[in-house]
């Protein structure tokens, strides 16, 4: 399976689950208020020491850490501007785009964030046994909550935790 084919289908599965989601808030007259999150330059924001601190955090492997230092330790740029080329820049953020790692690492770095957001909240949509917070699928996200204040508190959080 290509990965744009897989892409289609993980977008598929993600609609079809908040499709339920929404049926399901209806059929028990539950209310239901929903934030859609797009991180402006999601793969352009990551600090390279952030996401080799969160990998170490979320117990990846040493040589996974060794590898992303290897990957992005000493990345110079230069920037062309009216024709000119500036000096040598050290890179200290963003991953590599095309990289097929690329998707993985944002996902790490996502799931860190979201972790700490929906850490100690009281909140979410009460599905079965779970309290549902959020749904994602690669950088979109949906907050969910029953209450307006409980959505603006979640949003504020995720705000919060991800300029850290």
């Amino acid at each position: 399976m290509n990965s744009r084919h897989s892409d289609k289908a993980g977008k598929k599965d993600q609609i079809t689950n908040f499709r339920i989601m929404m049926h399901k808030t209806r059929e028990h007259q539950q209310p239901l208020y929903m934030c859609f999150v797009d991180f402006k330059k999601a793969f352009d924001s990551i600090s390279h020491d952030k996401l080799s601190v969160t990998v170490m955090d979320m117990g990846y492997p040493l040589h996974l850490n060794d590898l992303l230092a290897k990957l992005y330790r000493k990345q110079l740029a230069k920037v062309k501007i009216a024709g000119t080329l500036s000096e040598w820049l050290c890179v200290k953020k963003g991953v590599r785009h095309g990289c097929v790692f690329s998707p993985c690492l944002f996902n790490i770095l996502a799931e860190m964030v979201m972790r700490g957001t929906v850490d100690g909240f009281q909140g979410g949509l009460q599905i079965g046994e779970r309290m549902v917070t959020n749904l994602r699928y690669a950088d979109d996200i949906i907050l969910l909550a029953t209450s307006e204040e409980k959505l603006q508190e979640l949003v504020s959080r995720l705000d919060r935790v991800s300029r850290k």
